[in-house]
């Protein structure tokens, strides 16, 4: 495995086109330390003048213990799990993978991004830029804080009524009996529930199997033509009434005409009477 990478790595240097590579200006930078790397180096010195003039009398004698460092249960166990690990990686066979098809996503965003990536830089080149002597001056308004009458009186009374409940005596109450009352359904509700849920079991228990087939019939809501063609003239009439000129209407007088019978009229009454 790694003959064959090393191979491939020697035939593509062996057969690589010098004609691709890009001309560089090479910089010289300045060679001399600087004033850390001056005392560093001192300090390398010196250690290694004190290790040279070491005076080996100095130290003491001492006996070496070899301690068997022996692996431990878990450490064995961890061990022959790798050593496991790597047989069934390396005798491992290709032919048992599936194929699969690689599925390239395409990372450049799209136009609602753009739009919105747009949209953002000009609005803060809108703030960047904005010319503040655009600016109108105005005066600050200072509000007064303070409570209007109907606030204290509203507060006052409110205080009052807390001070009242928490002064309040006890004593002045009234002794009561309570009255516990059957809060179970009588007899008239325990048939109304029966009866309702009945319904609601027959309706959940309905079987559709009794029911017959019928044809929907669909009734045309439009208008027929004899009701668009009144409808029609229904509406010229009101707009010729709205758009009506009264100027070409023309004066007349009104005649009162007298609704007192004459003699005539009178005489032929009393005859008949």
């Amino acid at each position: 495995m790694a003959d064959q990478a090393h191979a491939a790595v020697v035939k593509s240097a062996a057969t690589f086109d010098h004609s691709q590579l890009k001309h560089t200006e090479t910089e010289e930078k300045n060679p001399l330390p600087t004033k850390e790397d001056v005392k560093e180096e001192k300090k390398r010195q010196s250690l290694l003048d004190e290790v040279a003039n070491f005076q080996s009398e100095n130290l003491s004698p001492t006996q070496t213990k070899e301690r068997v460092v022996l692996p431990d249960s878990i450490t064995l166990k961890q061990a022959k799990q790798h050593q496991t690990f790597i047989q069934s990686v390396e005798g491992h066979s290709k032919n048992n993978l599936r194929h699969a098809e690689t599925l390239e996503k395409n990372s450049l965003p799209d136009p609602t991004s753009i739009e919105a990536e747009k949209k953002e830089v000009e609005l803060r080149q809108g703030i960047e830029s904005f010319n503040r002597e655009s600016m109108h001056h105005t005066e600050t308004e200072v509000k007064n804080p303070l409570p209007d009458p109907d606030a204290i009186a509203t507060e006052k009374r409110e205080s009052e009524l807390r001070s009242g409940i928490e002064q309040f005596s006890k004593d002045t109450l009234s002794h009561t009996d309570t009255v516990e009352k059957n809060p179970l359904p009588d007899k008239d509700t325990l048939k109304s529930e029966k009866q309702h849920q009945g319904l609601i079991d027959e309706v959940e228990h309905f079987s559709k199997q009794g029911l017959h087939h019928t044809d929907a019939n669909v009734k045309n809501p439009l208008p027929d033509a004899e009701a668009i063609q009144k409808e029609k003239v229904e509406r010229q009439r009101l707009s010729s009434i709205e758009t009506f000129d009264k100027s070409n209407l023309q004066h007349a007088e009104t005649a009162e005409k007298n609704p007192l019978p004459d003699q005539k009229t009178i005489e032929a009454e009393k005859a008949a009477s």
